[in-house]
């Protein structure tokens, strides 16, 4: 990766499994701005952004896309802090440099800053969450995760030259470094409770004495 000048871009690309062919959908809204290294997540009919590199800094923004209506919006932070942002030239080189690989987990995309903490974005809530993680993480340039609830997987390793590592997080058992009072008791309840006529991840609505409702099948399937 040394080198450059690096070119940065905001395409949206999509193999199509059907007839496997690339193709380049027209989308609506504002895209995310040109970058590489970003978090490519997604739920249900949406596909979040998450951060990423421009070659000046590192980024912290979300972006949602309505793979439905293809069209694009900026997710705005309602609670909390997300993860920060700095100047890329301050750090070295990092593959996944703005948070490494999102796994989803509930309502909730855990994933690392570029401080080494380990951070929750709430879909519904537009809530980020910093963590204290029960267990010792080196740090990692190159990395990935997977989940396997409620376990966390981080799999790679500090640089190139360096065997591969797997280590394990237990989600249930990390702690928010924030006030805890101000953290829902029953995150379950209140991811459903938001989920209630909210147009994000909605799939289904109603006409009622002529107002839209926004509604979920699964829910109502249960």
């Amino acid at each position: 990766c040394n080198g450059g000048p690096y070119e940065y871009y905001n395409d949206l690309i999509v193999f199509n499994t059907n007839n496997l062919l690339w193709e380049r959908p027209v989308t609506k809204g504002t895209p995310p701005s040109p970058r590489s290294q970003h978090n490519a997540i997604t739920f249900g009919s949406k596909m979040l952004i998450i951060g990423g590199l421009n070659g000046d800094n590192i980024l912290n923004d979300v972006h949602v896309l309505d793979l439905e209506t293809m069209e694009w919006q900026k997710i705005d932070t309602v609670i909390g802090t997300p993860p920060p942002t700095h100047s890329y030239q301050v750090r070295a080189f990092r593959v996944g440099s703005a948070h490494g690989i999102g796994v989803g987990f509930g309502a909730s995309v855990f994933l690392f800053g570029t401080d080494e903490t380990l951070y929750s974005f709430n879909i519904l809530t537009h809530e980020w969450i910093s963590y204290v993680v029960p267990v010792s993480l080196p740090s990692r340039n190159f990395y990935m995760t997977t989940l396997s609830a409620p376990g966390m997987f981080v799999i790679g390793a500090t640089d190139l030259h360096q065997e591969i590592s797997v280590q394990k997080i237990d989600l249930s058992q990390i702690v928010p470094t924030r006030n805890t009072s101000l953290i829902r008791k029953d995150p379950l309840q209140s991811d459903f409770c938001n989920l209630l006529n909210n147009p994000l991840f909605s799939d289904i609505t109603f006409e009622v004495e002529g107002k839209t409702v926004h509604a979920h099948r699964n829910i109502l399937y249960a």
